[in-house]
């Protein structure tokens, strides 16, 4: 045999065991990068929905509608991720919020 025809089995070989493993962590990669996405639109939507209806809507309740509305016309529905990542981004929201100085 020779060398060539080797080295051509060997890479094949690798190639064929190591296939699964590959795909496996691409799929991994566009599934984080998808769930990245969904969290930095949840946290515009939320961002948005306060800068406008923060003074009219102390509950939060049209503010939290607001989001789920966006969302939905994007074709995301709600489901327990989806409330938890809005109510994580109203954390996010309120902690990174400048305080008022006590009197």
């Amino acid at each position: 045999m020779n060398t060539d025809l080797i080295f051509r089995i060997i890479i094949s070989a690798f190639i064929i065991v190591s296939s699964p493993f590959i795909i496996v962590g691409i799929k991994r990669l566009v599934d984080k990068i998808k769930d990245d996405k969904l969290r930095e639109t949840i946290i515009t939507f939320v961002e948005a929905a306060d800068q406008m209806l923060k003074r009219v809507d102390p509950t939060g309740e049209k503010r939290k509608q607001y989001v789920l509305d966006s969302l939905k016309e994007l074709g995301i529905e709600e489901n327990t991720y989806v409330n938890a990542l809005i109510e994580q981004a109203v954390l996010g929201l309120w902690y990174y919020q400048p305080k008022e100085k006590e009197v």
